[in-house]
């Protein structure tokens, strides 16, 4: 089974998403909507694999932040 993302690529987005969980518990909202835009824009620059790389579409997240 080939792999169709690299590992550096799924670790950019956790730490993007955990850097914007504690950007928001330190209420810094720019710093967390900047680092969950982030890693909106490196998932969607995934390759489609199924089960997906990563678990959880990060642009609910990122959307419900903004509203």
């Amino acid at each position: 089974m080939p792999f169709n993302n690299k590992a550096k690529d799924i670790m950019k987005i956790a730490a993007n998403v955990l850097g914007a969980q504690v950007a928001l518990a330190k209420r810094d909202n720019a710093a967390a909507t900047s680092m969950l835009r982030e890693a909106v824009f490196i998932q969607d620059s995934l390759k489609y694999g199924e089960p997906p790389d990563w678990f959880f579409p990060v642009a609910r997240v990122a959307g419900w932040r903004v509203c």
